[in-house]
């Protein structure tokens, strides 16, 4: 839509389509009286003005301005076969625009040479010359310049691969300067088949997409390759697409502990796939496994790219202070980061590609309490074994039987216990979150 005009101000001096159009209201307004219709503004045009802006308790200047044009104008509707001074006016302004007869008849033409101009402005085009096609006359001498669209659409990234049975939440939005007459979103199979559709109207500027999650079933896609499109069209005609291609596989079988059970929720798999590239990059940066790094980010905050509420971040480095709740890409990243250094203070020389320094750095990252070197003792395992944390569960939980607490005898026989709360004693059994040397190991 074009910009809503400011009215004009006609004054004496002035001539052209306004003034005639003047002239043709004032006449109407007075009982159509004979001014004449010339298109000058002078001084009878002038005493006319004035005239009328005393007996209407206007503002009294001689001057056609916002009050006296809109009291010209005020519930005057001109429509098809409308015949007097007020439908010669709108004729004079119309011809500003486009081509037409004027001779103070309303007729068919002139309606449809109203629509034409309602439409080119953006505005309601009924070829009805109403209150707001008045100001739009009055305030424009020619078509403004095209206004160009602002559509736009912003759409989450489906996981790419996404395992077979997670769901994904649909969000993002779409938003234009125009109003949003279509939103349509659709998941093909790679034979082009459309397994999900929806398609909305909005008649707004803006819609959110989560509106379409109900409609698009992601976990229930079986595998394959798909395209996941979003196409938006506004009153402007404007066309946007967001597309996307993505796999649907199945769960990596290679993810098992020792008993052959899946390590990995579906979920915990979408999260580790998002932050893979944040352990990459951090793990460069130090020159350690980034492997390391999701496994701390597992135990510690079972992979969310989060802040807890105490503060300490998704790693839980102690002294830091980092921000609670949901995290930003470069705070997820700088925050990754942290804990890369911090693995890396922890670890100082030792060479991580041994497994054995790998686990004592673990221990290390957790606190090396004491009673988990008595525990590994108590194992039978050796003092070596025991001072790298193989005694842990923050290390080694569910490494295998004997350190695995959902399993019997284990989860009943007090051999294999936990710290659940800070300064408290071992509690039997641990908690059976995998150790992080589990998940170390898995994602190599």
């Amino acid at each position: 839509m074009a910009k809503i005009p400011s009215w004009p101000i006609i004054e004496q001096g002035n001539s052209g389509k306004n003034v005639y159009a003047l002239q043709c209201l004032l006449n109407y307004r007075n009982n159509n009286s004979a001014l004449s219709i010339d298109g000058g503004f002078g001084p009878a045009t002038y005493s006319a003005v004035f005239a009328y802006q005393q007996s209407n308790n206007l503002f009294v200047d001689g001057r056609a301005g916002e009050g006296t044009l809109t009291k010209l104008t005020a519930n005057l509707v001109i429509q098809n076969r409308t015949t007097n001074n007020a439908a010669r006016a709108a004729q004079h302004l119309i011809s500003k625009f486009e081509s037409l007869s004027i001779d103070g008849d309303f007729g068919g033409g002139s309606a449809s040479t109203t629509q034409t101009f309602q439409q080119k402005m953006g505005i309601s085009s009924n070829g009805i010359v109403d209150a707001s096609t008045w100001q739009y006359l009055f305030g424009y001498n020619t078509y403004p310049s095209p206004v160009l669209s602002t559509l736009s659409i912003s759409s989450m990234t489906v996981p790419d691969p996404l395992t077979q049975g997670n769901g994904v939440t649909v969000s993002g939005s779409v938003t234009s300067n125009y109003t949003i007459t279509l939103v349509k979103a659709e998941i093909k199979n790679s034979s082009g088949v459309v397994m999900y559709t929806v398609t909305k109207s909005p008649g707004t500027t803006s819609y959110n997409l989560s509106n379409l999650d109900n409609n698009l079933l992601f976990s229930q896609l079986p595998q394959g390759q798909y395209t996941y499109t979003i196409t938006a069209q506004d009153s402007n005609s404007t066309v946007e697409t967001h597309t996307q291609t993505f796999q649907v596989a199945a769960q990596n079988s290679s993810y098992t502990d020792y008993q052959g059970l899946q390590i990995f929720t579906p979920s915990q798999l979408t999260l580790l796939t998002a932050n893979k590239s944040f352990y990459q990059n951090a793990g460069q940066m130090y020159g350690i496994p980034w492997q390391m790094i999701a496994a701390i980010h597992y135990r510690e905050n079972s992979l969310k790219k989060s802040g807890p509420s105490n503060g300490t971040g998704p790693y839980q480095i102690s002294g830091n202070i980092y921000p609670i709740g949901a995290y930003t890409d470069a705070q997820f990243q700088g925050a990754t980061n942290d804990a890369a250094a911090f693995i890396k203070s922890k670890a100082g020389s030792k060479e991580l590609s041994d497994p054995d320094n790998v686990k004592n750095t673990f221990f290390a990252y957790n606190g090396k309490a004491t009673v988990y070197v008595t525990q590994a003792i108590n194992l039978g395992l050796t003092q070596m074994q025991a001072d790298n944390g193989e005694g842990s569960p923050y290390v080694m939980n569910r490494f295998d039987a004997m350190r695995d607490p959902t399993v019997s005898p284990t989860n009943s026989n007090n051999t294999w216990g936990q710290i659940k709360t800070n300064g408290a004693p071992l509690s039997y059994p641990a908690n059976s979150d995998y150790g992080a040397f589990v998940i170390y190991s898995t994602l190599l």
